[in-house]
């Protein structure tokens, strides 16, 4: 958890463009207190208007990006510290499993990952190069699956088929 939150203080907010330092920092501020608080990025977006930083739905928008990165991140560092304490040299590691929030916005290329398997160095180059937008008002989350090192077969596959199963029954016109 504190990692996390590290993560998003410390955060530069590169991407941003037409903020001063000054606000940055308030932003990361507001944004690192809210997530220790518990509170929706809504909430966080409030605070930050409140501060006068952006307008309303930008606030909602960077609350939403930052928060969603920094539990991103930090579940996938998770995953690497798993992998080397836990699993070491045995046949088995954890992987990603992405899942798509399909929404109506959701973006083509990340509807077609709901359900991938990769490892997180996989999950990290595909937000910072191929995803469509990058991570930038992305919905979409993951989690941790066992699968035999080898094969790159799931220990499970119950998650993996539901996954599956939606991404083939989704467009945006159903939700």
């Amino acid at each position: 958890f504190q990692r996390r939150l590290g993560s998003v203080y410390a955060r530069l907010f590169e991407d941003m463009k037409g903020f001063t330092d000054v606000d940055k920092r308030n932003m990361a501020g507001i944004i690192t207190r809210g997530m220790a608080a518990g509170q929706s990025p809504r909430v966080i977006a409030r605070e930050m208007e409140k501060k006068g930083l952006e307008q309303d739905w930008r606030c909602l928008r960077i609350a939403s990006t930052e928060v969603n990165n920094a539990f991103r991140s930090a579940s996938m560092d998770e995953t690497d510290a798993i992998n080397q304490e836990v699993f070491g040299d045995s046949e088995y590691e954890m992987r990603i499993i992405h899942i798509s929030a399909l929404l109506p916005t959701t973006r083509p290329d990340h509807a077609a990952r709901h359900g991938t398997i990769c490892t997180p160095a996989q999950q990290k180059e595909w937000f910072a190069t191929k995803a469509t937008g990058s991570s930038i008002n992305c919905h979409c989350s993951q989690a941790d699956i066992l699968v035999n090192k080898k094969s790159g077969k799931p220990m499970s596959t119950k998650l993996r088929d539901i996954l599956l199963a939606q991404k083939k029954d989704w467009t945006p016109e159903k939700v």
